[in-house]
């Protein structure tokens, strides 16, 4: 008797040990999709459609601007990926380079360790499409002077979709020192804003 109790157990055992595989192997797949969705990566929209994703689209079409007046592109950084992301998010809470806790815009990139010699950021909300948010980002003489700033290298774009509006932001930073210029003298790139 003793020994079918025994068997019966271990089985028992071995079966919930089975069923909590398959749950915590569930909750991670879940935990997966949701921070793909959350932050929206190039990567995320590339499986889940076969053309660029939005943000990527913006870069590339950052890149056209870029070229018009001789200044290199930017490349998409993945350390900025999540910060953007979460800025789009943000924004849709309060629409404003001041952070919903209070805290300046700037204050994203402390909060991932993110270090750079220069920061900008742009925020856009209600374009449906990147060709609209970079045509719109350019006839601002704030965002365009970001977008056009030769001292950035590296860039990442977040979108989220909050009740059917778009809201965007660009991150930009220079990451090294090479050229870097005082704020007294404005990137040359300026003036063409």
């Amino acid at each position: 008797m003793i020994n079918v109790m025994n068997t019966s157990a271990t089985m028992t055992m071995k079966t919930a040990r089975i069923v909590l595989q398959r749950a915590l192997q569930l909750l991670l797949a879940i935990a997966a999709l949701f921070i793909a969705l959350l932050v929206q990566s190039p990567s995320s929209y590339a499986l889940a459609e076969k053309k660029p994703s939005p943000p990527s689209e913006v870069i590339r079409l950052i890149n056209e601007e870029r070229a018009k007046v001789g200044v290199s592109p930017l490349v998409e950084d993945p350390s900025l990926i999540v910060a953007a992301g979460l800025r789009a998010r943000e924004a849709a809470q309060r629409f404003s380079h001041t952070r919903p806790n209070g805290s300046k815009w700037n204050t994203i990139f402390f909060e991932f360790e993110i270090s750079a010699y220069r920061r900008g950021e742009n925020l856009a909300y209600g374009q449906k499409t990147p060709k609209r948010v970079v045509r719109e980002c350019m006839q601002s003489k704030w965002h365009c002077r970001n977008i056009l700033d030769e001292s950035f290298d590296r860039v990442a774009v977040g979108l989220y979709i909050h009740n059917g509006v778009s809201y965007w932001s660009q991150l930009f930073i220079q990451s090294t020192d090479d050229e870097f210029e005082p704020r007294s003298k404005l990137p040359s790139s300026w003036r063409l804003c």
